[in-house]
């Protein structure tokens, strides 16, 4: 018991089918140029790219600025310990004199 020649051509047909439907489905779902609902929508996406980066770049400044102020007042404060330091030690040599 093999199998019949006719039940391979008709499995063959039957493959040739199914294959021709799939690439139809696929040619007529891939176009070369896209359409106006697709354009939309990359042109939003790139607009929020776009506003994304900005805010990046706003944030980064912020951060800069920020840090400059942090250093100054570090300086600041550094500057007002030794003050203090060196009034208290002024303090002290005044008392024991």
């Amino acid at each position: 018991m093999g199998i019949s020649p006719s039940s391979v051509r008709a499995a063959k047909d039957h493959i040739q089918v199914v294959a021709a439907v799939l690439a139809a489905g696929l040619i007529a779902g891939c176009s070369a140029v896209p359409n106006q609902k697709e354009l939309s929508l990359l042109e939003e996406q790139r607009q929020a790219m776009e506003a994304a980066e900005d805010k990046v770049a706003e944030k980064k400044a912020e951060k800069a600025r920020l840090e400059g102020e942090l250093a100054d007042a570090k300086a600041e404060l550094k500057a007002l310990d030794e003050k203090k330091a060196a009034t208290e030690a002024n303090l002290s040599n005044r008392m024991s004199e």
